[in-house]
């Protein structure tokens, strides 16, 4: 596993929830003041766009569907899109530590430590884990 955590942590980015009016296009980026009178770039992405016009940036249809393609009868050429495929995050799935519960594994455990025997029953297949342990063996 990675130890750096901008390889497995989402890298060096803000994630926010916002609003956004569907009559406008999308923002794709803003300058920022850095200090000492330095502006920044930066680029906007969003995740789970359904529809996005690359032509106007709005998520009310699709390329094909848009007044301004429609408008020039076919004539605009793909770099004239204002908008593009760089506006979509990838899926992002932060690493979070989970905790998996085995039912009847402490008590076993403990047992286990004070000296007493316990027989492991392996669970089904299914995955259930239901049935009986045999007897312990007597010596």
């Amino acid at each position: 596993m990675p130890t750096d955590p901008k390889l497995y942590d989402g890298g060096h980015f803000i994630r926010v929830q916002i609003s956004i009016d569907l009559s406008l296009p999308l923002c794709r980026g803003r300058l920022i003041s850095v200090g000492e009178g330095k502006q920044v770039w930066i680029s906007f992405k969003y995740e789970r766009l359904p529809n996005l016009c690359y032509w106007c940036g709005r998520l009310t249809h699709d390329d094909i569907d848009c007044e301004l393609w429609i408008d020039s009868e076919g004539t605009l050429t793909l770099e004239q899109r204002e908008f593009g495929p760089n506006l979509r995050a990838p899926p992002f799935v932060a690493a979070r530590k989970s905790v998996i519960k085995v039912p009847r594994f402490y008590p076993t455990k403990k047992k286990m430590s004070l000296g007493t025997s316990v027989h492991c029953v392996p669970c089904r297949k299914d995955g259930s884990g239901k049935g009986k342990a045999p007897a312990p063996k007597q010596s």
